[in-house]
């Protein structure tokens, strides 16, 4: 089974369950860009390509987690992320995910 290393952008408490808990699991009423009509359409079409890709989700899972596999050069590094903060006390998390979990999309087109 292949795990690709993607990078995701959380607040510090999300980093502070994950080492309490040992997992995390996305609310989308806590994020900020669901604020925005646009991002809402767009992730519920992202959630429904996931569907159709992975499968229902496990019943505790709401909405998938947004990461990145590639920065805005297209090279698979740790993207930069300072010129976009979502949240004052952010981190970035590298993670590993088995790739038939994953759906790639291009995030600027």
């Amino acid at each position: 089974m292949l795990q690709l290393i993607m990078w995701t952008n959380q607040p510090y408490c999300v980093y502070q369950q994950l080492k309490r808990d040992g997992t995390f699991n996305c609310d989308p009423h806590k994020s900020i860009l669901l604020e925005e009509v646009n991002f809402q359409n767009a992730y519920q079409w992202m959630i429904d390509q996931m569907k159709s890709k992975v499968g229902d989700p496990p019943k505790n899972v709401k909405a998938p987690i947004w990461a990145w596999y590639r920065s805005k050069n297209y090279q698979h590094c740790r993207p930069d992320f300072r010129w976009a903060q979502d949240y004052e006390d952010e981190v970035c998390m590298e993670i590993d995910i088995p790739e038939e979990q994953v759906l790639l999309s291009e995030f600027e087109e």
